[in-house]
């Protein structure tokens, strides 16, 4: 396997990407986006070294994370259609327009955007604890965007942007960790850009308040949901429902919550490669 690091000048943006080439696998692509807060490579490394099936897998930073950065600005604020129109100058950088994507929380909403709007040959999602779809009850989901609202006004402000940070986490897990080093080990992963993590979260909510989540669900691709079996129980059972009514594939990971990307990666490295056959 092959791993090579990449950065693309756009007019607003200097994105970074890895590109994970395995020149003996299939030839099929896929695009992976992170969540809030954690660059892309750190989210998706462990995945992409265990995955099967892909001779090209495309990990790029988005806005806010890792190493993609204003050019004159080290934070702004930007939209989800500011990353749709990056990660499309992406693809055509690259030449690709037939893909899988997999998207994780954060990630995962924005796989879902591109997939609808972008008018891309996509042809599979795996959608990992993806954010839009916490609960059957759309206005529930508002309501747990607005205390995401809450958590990045604590973080915008220096004096308290540890706490923002902490009240964030707290929201996102069903569980609190007992392992206080586990537990510093994600505060510090989500401190890396604390205004960049806020300025994801605020995107993803503005979003929301103008969406019509309906249209977002994919129609006619073969889809895998994947969630932490630790995790909430209203979004679990959400998960349920969806894939029993609209025929998607769902993948529950034992002895894991959010995280389970962090904490389960071959689990997730075996529902990637598993949606192939």
């Amino acid at each position: 396997m092959n791993i090579t690091k990449h950065y693309l000048h756009l007019p607003e943006v200097s994105l970074c990407y890895h590109l994970y080439q395995k020149p003996d696998e299939p030839d099929r692509t896929l695009l992976l986006l992170h969540g809030a807060g954690v660059a892309g490579q750190l989210t998706w490394h462990h995945v992409c070294r265990m995955s099967q099936g892909y001779r090209r897998m495309i990990v790029p930073d988005l806005r806010g994370a890792g190493e993609t950065v204003h050019p004159h600005q080290h934070e702004k604020a930007f939209s989800i259609e500011n990353i749709r129109a990056d990660l499309l100058a992406l693809l055509k950088h690259l030449q690709i327009n037939e893909l899988d994507i997999a998207g994780y929380s954060f990630g995962g909403a924005c796989a879902l955007d591109l997939n609808a709007f972008a008018g891309l040959e996509v042809q599979r999602l795996i959608l990992v604890e993806p954010a839009l779809l916490e609960r059957a009850n759309f206005y529930q989901t508002l309501t747990i965007r607005n205390q995401y609202s809450e958590a990045t006004q604590i973080m915008r402000c220096e004096d308290t942007s540890a706490e923002g940070v902490k009240q964030f986490a707290q929201l996102v897990m069903a569980v609190a960790t007992k392992n206080p080093k586990t537990r510093e080990t994600m505060y510090q992963r989500l401190a890396h850009r604390i205004m960049g993590l806020a300025n994801e979260l605020d995107a993803l909510t503005a979003y929301m308040k103008n969406c019509e989540r309906e249209q977002l669900y994919p129609s006619h691709q073969r889809v895998t949901l994947i969630h932490g079996a630790n995790s909430h129980q209203e979004m679990r059972q959400f998960h349920s429902v969806l894939a029993t009514q609209r025929g998607w594939k769902l993948v529950s990971v034992p002895g894991s919550d959010h995280s389970l990307i962090f904490q389960k990666p071959r689990k997730v490295a075996e529902a990637v490669s598993d949606i192939l056959r």
